[in-house]
């Protein structure tokens, strides 16, 4: 039994690291040790098992009434996982909701990153239109670009509302630290020298003392990643 688990384990851990989801699936095994090997005894598909896992994500989801109903160590996995199965309007909706009501920094932090990783146009670009709504503080902007910026279904729109937006950005948190890691936030996000133009036509007018380290590792970024 212990053997089989084990196997079991380690091939859906491998699947489930790419999903980025392994933690829960720690997390699942750990509770259904005996269903897990039945289904192996049964000569049951691992992807089978991998499902499993994801169908406990949303289903944990669905019931979730309230942030605190599901553990902290996995509900931002378990955020993550329904917003890459589900890229409608009720999840985005259920997740916006949770953002509003909760007063816990480290929750609307969770709560932004699952936000900021939908697929659609549609709810990419909502997704961005709240970083200015008021629903957002300003300490918390560059969380949201950030997170944003590593969708990469979301970066072209994103690059698209920073140009956008960048005096607005300047004007409110010019003061900020985390402002002057933008540059290397879009490198990162292209990450290929094709980029390169269109960054430095941005970017090279913008030179000041404050951020011209950032945008010369963007460019180093963009040369040799």
């Amino acid at each position: 039994l212990y053997t089989t688990l084990l196997i079991a384990f380690a091939a859906g851990a491998v699947a489930l690291a790419a999903l980025g989801i392994y933690g829960l699936f720690a997390y699942v095994v750990g509770r259904r040790t005996n269903e897990i090997a039945i289904r192996e005894a049964l000569g049951g598909q691992r992807s089978g098992i991998i499902w499993m896992v994801v169908g406990e994500a949303l289903r944990r989801f669905d019931a979730m009434k309230r942030p605190e109903d599901i553990v902290p160590d996995i509900r931002g996995v378990i955020y993550g996982t329904v917003v890459r199965q589900r890229d409608d309007k009720k999840t985005f909706d259920k997740l916006f909701k949770m953002h509003e009501a909760s007063a816990n920094s480290e929750e609307r932090t969770t709560t932004a990153a699952a936000l900021a990783g939908f697929k659609s146009k549609e709810h990419i670009e909502r997704a961005l239109k709240i970083i200015k709504s008021g629903s957002v503080r300003h300490q918390d902007v560059a969380y949201w670009v950030a997170y944003s910026f590593m969708n990469r279904h979301a970066k072209k729109h994103v690059w698209k509302w920073m140009t956008k937006e960048w005096s607005w950005l300047e004007k409110n948190l010019g003061s900020d630290l985390s402002f002057y890691r933008f540059p290397v936030y879009a490198a990162n996000a292209f990450s290929e020298r094709k980029f390169l133009d269109e960054y430095q036509k941005f970017f090279e007018p913008k030179i000041s003392p404050a951020i011209e380290r950032s945008i010369k590792q963007g460019v180093e970024i963009l040369i040799w990643k």
